[in-house]
């Protein structure tokens, strides 16, 4: 009795101790953020955010650094999902295709293998393996669309959020897969770095998709070998393809056509009839972005 009182002890002790720790670490980065150079990463969930802190972390050659760190230092890239804050600046704000980030998090809602349950949608949602997988992601995306869960905010509502804002810059998921150098090169410019074309590449080559699985799961994969266990599943754009159906096409369209074609994802409504009419080719995924050219520069506000 006396091990299990003192196992209890000691978890309220550890917990008690890390909220402590993040509460010291959110005052200091809203009151010193700034003096300390820190840089905000900031994204909707599944947009590709972690790849992108990998990359300027290697290149800025800080350590990692979250709000539970024992300590945040100069220079630290803080990646968080958040709508925005006054003190957040300067921010880089991560984009992907609505889609794409969907599909993403329905993997990693119902495969993943250290999936947080406070990611889950039941009772709105019941993942069934059962069913064709177009019929499974539309039931979730239904229920993300349209019931309040992980994140407690909506895509549409990130955007509109950070629209605008000063000290700012924006990236698009897709245009890092086709140049990830070219686009952490306009990050660090944006950030004021010294830009070195070697250290760029460095930063690229260590942290690709092929490299990283290398480095976190011991074996190497291509991008579009996708695992679906796995944090970095897929590496690719355009695999909303393989789960849409016409239901969900028309769901997403009417809660977040805008930002298809705010960033230059879709042009107008018709990429529903494209891929869903009657005489619609087959689509499939990419690793070189989306379909269309982005309208809206990375270096623009979103």
């Amino acid at each position: 009795m006396t091990t299990v009182t003192d196992s209890i002890r000691s978890r309220a002790g550890g917990l008690l101790t890390n909220r402590l720790r993040q509460i010291r670490n959110h005052l200091h980065i809203r009151l010193s953020g700034r003096r300390q150079g820190l840089i905000h990463l900031v994204e909707y969930p599944k947009c590709g955010a972690s790849w992108i802190r990998n990359m300027l972390e290697t290149y800025l050659e800080v350590p990692h650094t979250d709000i539970n760190s024992r300590r945040i230092p100069s220079g630290a890239v803080l990646q968080s999902h958040r709508l925005r804050r006054r003190w957040m600046r300067p921010a880089v704000i991560v984009i992907r295709d609505p889609r794409d980030a969907y599909t993403s998090f329905y993997h990693y809602s119902n495969n993943y293998e250290n999936r947080p349950a406070s990611i889950q949608l039941a009772p709105h949602y019941v993942h069934d393996v059962g069913r064709p997988i177009e019929e499974d992601f539309a039931a979730f995306l239904r229920a993300k669309l349209t019931h309040q869960s992980f994140p407690r905010f909506m895509y549409r509502e990130f955007v509109e959020s950070w629209h605008g804002q000063p000290d700012t810059h924006v990236v698009r998921y897709e245009d890092c897969l086709a140049d990830a150098g070219e686009e952490l090169t306009k990050i660090l410019a944006t950030l004021d770095v010294v830009i070195d074309p070697d250290r760029v590449e460095t930063a690229v080559q260590q942290n690709s998709f092929e490299s990283h699985t290398k480095r976190m799961y011991g074996e190497k994969r291509l991008p579009g070998d996708s695992d679906n266990r796995r944090f970095v599943r897929k590496g690719v754009a355009g695999d909303w393809v393989n789960h849409f159906n016409l239901d969900a096409a028309e769901l997403l369209e009417s809660i977040d056509g805008s930002i298809l074609r705010q960033f230059g994802y879709e042009q107008d409504a018709s990429w529903i009839d494209r891929h869903f009419g009657s005489n619609a080719p087959e689509g499939h995924a990419s690793t070189c972005g989306s379909s269309h050219t982005a309208s809206v520069s990375p270096s623009s506000q979103p």
